[in-house]
């Protein structure tokens, strides 16, 4: 798939070969510019999420994060279609979850949003992937300072889950757990202990008290006492 891409962008200029690097063309953010080309853009867009690191978090992808980080951008913000919303959202969460790390709290939120925003145009508001994109979301809102905006969007989610899910899925639990952190920064501390008391009770009869999912849990309320 990713020689494929290769090849095609190379028709269209996109991109340098040189031995053992590859160079991407400024042209492939202009490209993804032109509805007159929407075969390359596809390409674009297969190409940059070929190579953007999947474990962004990781410090040793940063330097390459970095490189296809504008392309990335570029690529989620003009190639249109829903046919290419997976790829799409998939380089909006790495590229927010990358400057995210890097500090750029502003910069996440913004292509957290624009995930979340498609996601459920596309896939529902029900679906994992959009409620994940709601507490991705979140989390840099919080981080920002906005309290009441994450606070909105994780009670969103834990509402959902618990009504698709049920009360003791795992992702319920978190959502518990993170709402509770929420509403502990905001100063509500017999809300966020109740609903961290809650998540842990639940959380270590479904999944065992020695699950990474409980001792984050019981963590977090510890810090809360």
């Amino acid at each position: 798939m990713l020689d494929e891409a290769i090849a095609a962008l190379r028709r269209f200029s996109l991109v340098e070969v040189g031995e053992g690097s590859l160079s991407v063309h400024r042209l492939v953010q202009e490209i993804t510019r032109q509805t007159a080309e929407p075969s390359a853009a596809a390409l674009a867009l297969s190409f940059v999420r070929a190579r953007f690191p999947g474990n962004a978090t990781e410090p040793n992808a940063w330097p390459t994060c970095a490189e296809l980080l504008p392309h990335s951008l570029h690529v989620a913000k003009h190639v249109t279609g829903d046919e290419h919303a997976g790829g799409v959202t998939w380089l909006l969460d790495r590229s927010g979850t990358y400057v995210q790390y890097r500090g750029d709290a502003k910069g996440a939120s913004e292509a957290f949003k624009a995930a979340l925003e498609t996601r459920r145009r596309v896939l529902g508001p029900e679906h994992h992937d959009t409620l994940a994109s709601m507490g991705n979301l979140a989390g840099t809102l919080r981080a920002q300072g906005d309290l009441p905006a994450a606070r909105k969007l994780q009670e969103s989610a834990l509402d959902t889950t618990r009504r698709v899910l049920g009360e003791e899925h795992p992702d319920t639990l978190a959502s518990m757990n993170n709402l509770a952190g929420t509403l502990n920064a905001q100063g509500d501390l017999p809300a966020a202990r109740e609903l961290q008391e809650a998540a842990l009770e639940a959380s270590t009869r479904v999944l065992g008290p020695n699950h990474p999912t409980t001792l984050a849990i019981k963590a977090n309320l510890d810090g809360m006492r």
